[in-house]
């Protein structure tokens, strides 16, 4: 209200200044252009400069709103194509789900040009010409998706190497998520697809030098993780050459060199590349801290360069042992390769005695061979067919 009579006020005053100044003189002013002249009075003249401002400030004013309407416009032509290419790249993306392959890709592409994150569309549209058999188009969409990933490349590359094994192209698909595991070794999932790849490789290898990647960021359940390096190391020993063999078991973790798989294969390995004290070192080890059955024979198999030695340690076992007919039969083909063959019938007839076994009545068999007694060895293989491994009869009489 104050401020209301202020105002008035002030208006009232400067009125009546302007008033008493336009009774005193009235101005003059004079306009000449070419030859035409405008007089007028001082006050007139301010008079319609002030209308023409306020013409000219409307006119820009309703020049603005007029534009400012044409923005908008186009605004919302802008905002009803991305919602439309939003609803076409969920029918898309639904179509996908489906197994829908040519409708996903052409729902996906069409919208590309207005949709909010065009990588993902172009990811979609990748995965359906995949499923179609149309590897080049498959690589130009991930070529595009790469173009305007802005941050997901990981994503883009992940899905290329999916597609790849998802196609059987493993070797393909190994060296993009080698690089990757490079870039980003945090990513649980690309360690594992690599895993995966290199498993299907079969590059033993490289699977080990995955070993503390896996444990470190808990890729595996630990036990899953014992399961996948013991079969790497496996294969790895298996694919060693008789030069390379001992450095190879030497590289294998102390965890691993205890366990009785892993072991046992090593020590078969070493034996056939003419490492057959190495082997029985191993062996030896293991049935000191793991006595097992399938040690024992392992143990029993081995073709030891000193056959006596091999024999006496073998021995050893049997003060804690002596009972264990597996341990009996290994002893029986020890002794009968070292010769002795009277220790040799002794140990497989107490063998026999404890628990009657094909594998038992097959070395006695070779036992009695050695020995010029052939009708007991026709009798002891015979034994072996009716336990139920004629096939191995051969195998024994080789070996």
């Amino acid at each position: 209200m104050k401020k209301g009579a202020l105002v008035l006020l002030f208006a009232l005053v400067v009125g009546g200044i302007v008033a008493t100044l336009m009774a005193r003189d009235a101005g003059y002013v004079l306009l000449v252009y070419g030859g035409m002249s405008v007089e007028t009075s001082l006050w007139f003249a301010l008079f319609v400069l002030i209308v023409v401002w306020f013409v000219l400030r409307l006119l820009f004013g309703v020049l603005r709103r007029v534009m400012s309407a044409g923005s908008g416009m186009r605004g919302w032509n802008r905002a009803r194509r991305v919602r439309q290419a939003h609803e076409q790249t969920l029918r898309g993306l639904s179509l996908l789900a489906e197994g829908e392959w040519s409708g996903a890709r052409s729902a996906l592409l069409g919208a590309v040009a207005h949709a909010e994150l065009p990588f993902v569309n172009y990811l979609g549209a990748a995965r359906a010409a995949h499923e179609l058999g149309e590897d080049e188009a498959r690589d130009r969409l991930l070529a595009h998706a790469r173009e305007v990933s802005a941050g997901s490349a990981l994503a883009v590359q992940m899905t290329d190497a999916e597609l790849r094994m998802g196609g059987g192209d493993f070797a393909g698909a190994e060296p993009i998520l080698a690089r990757l595991h490079a870039e980003a070794p945090r990513q649980a999932l690309v360690t594992k697809r690599l895993l995966e790849c290199r498993q299907r490789l079969g590059d033993h290898a490289g699977v080990i030098e995955l070993d503390k990647e896996l444990r470190r960021h808990k890729v595996l359940p630990e036990s899953q993780i014992e399961d996948v390096m013991r079969h790497a190391w496996c294969g790895r020993l298996a694919s060693a050459g008789a030069e390379d063999i001992e450095s190879v078991w030497r590289a294998v973790p102390k965890q691993l060199r205890t366990d009785e798989a892993l072991v046992i294969n090593a020590a078969r390995v070493l034996d056939k590349s003419g490492k057959g004290d190495d082997a029985e070192d191993a062996l030896r080890s293991l049935l000191k801290s793991n006595w097992s059955a399938a040690a024992v024979e392992a143990y029993g198999r081995l073709v030891s360069a000193d056959a006596a030695s091999h024999l006496k340690h073998a021995e050893s076992f049997a003060k804690a042992h002596g009972d264990d007919a597996a341990l009996l039969v290994a002893l029986g083909r020890i002794a009968l390769r070292a010769g002795a063959t009277d220790k040799a019938k002794a140990h497989l007839e107490d063998s026999l005695r404890t628990a009657p076994s094909a594998d038992a009545y097959g070395v006695l068999g070779r036992v009695h061979l050695a020995s010029n007694e052939h009708d007991d060895a026709a009798a002891c293989f015979a034994r072996q067919i009716e336990l139920g491994e004629g096939s191995s009869v051969s195998a024994e009489v080789r070996s």
